[in-house]
């Protein structure tokens, strides 16, 4: 079961996987139709697995139905949560005995608490801006000539307007905030709530005793994708991720049902 599926990322992942052709039944459920719809689309191309698309509540009420799993997936999910030790007390009834949770794309605790990678970061991000400031466009934008398009923020607060659901536009710091509840803004363990990242362990604890952690992946040791795009800094990513192997800003976490 891929829960919180949006558009299928994580479900096309593990089909293309090794473990895709031992793969025969998928539940895909969101709480956004519209996720579902574009997520049934792409599974198109699977003939030979059997999809079950769930969305909104009803979908999730449909979930109690559903015979436990042996692999539960969730991708990018956590971080957003209110209260994460909840739900992972509601998911852990999902998985089958000797099944598996995999908690994909979270913001890794141990990053935030390296005062070397938040550095290294840090610097990137000043380099960053250096170099946008020699480019064409970053002065025909500061001039006006160039108009840039909306960024999220502003089409976040465009549809929270329009539907009635917010009276004012929501800083764009703080709406980010807001959706990323458990990832330190500004690259900072100084936030106001939420948990700073997440550690496999508490993640364990979380779960269960009837769970133990099978390993941990992690990645994005300067935490900037386009740091894989520069030369100089793609030079400096190895050192760093075969001398902090576990503190990459983000984790793939595994944990296996016992028996």
């Amino acid at each position: 079961m891929d829960y919180g599926a949006g558009t299928g990322f994580a479900t096309l992942q593990v089909l293309n996987s090794s473990l895709g052709p031992f793969i025969n039944e998928v539940v895909c459920f969101d709480l956004s139709p519209a996720m579902i719809k574009i997520c049934s689309e792409k599974m198109n191309s699977y003939p030979d697995v059997t999809f079950t698309f769930l969305a909104d509540v009803s979908g999730r009420q449909e979930l109690e139905n559903q015979q436990p799993f042996n692999l539960v997936v969730t991708n990018a999910f956590l971080h957003h949560l209110l209260d994460v030790e909840g739900f992972l007390k509601q998911v852990r009834q999902y998985v089958a005995a000797s099944g598996f949770y995999m908690a994909g794309h979270e913001p890794n605790y141990n990053f935030y608490v390296n005062e070397e990678l938040v550095q290294v970061t840090r610097a990137f991000q000043r380099y960053k801006r250096i170099r946008q400031r020699l480019t064409l466009r970053y002065w025909l934008l500061k001039a006006g000539i160039k108009k840039s398009n909306p960024d999220l923020a502003t089409l976040v607060n465009q549809e929270l307007l329009r539907s009635g659901l917010s009276e004012q536009s929501i800083p764009a710091n703080l709406l980010h905030k807001l959706v990323d509840i458990h990832v330190p803004f500004g690259i900072s363990t100084d936030q106001p709530w939420g948990e700073i990242g997440f550690k496999d362990s508490t993640v364990a604890q979380w779960l269960g005793s009837d769970f133990e952690w099978k390993g941990t992946y992690t990645y994005s040791h300067i935490k900037d994708g386009l740091a894989n795009r520069d030369w100089y800094w793609k030079k400096r990513l190895p050192h760093l991720e075969a001398t902090y192997p576990l503190d990459g800003a983000d984790a793939l976490m595994v944990f296996r049902k016992k028996d």
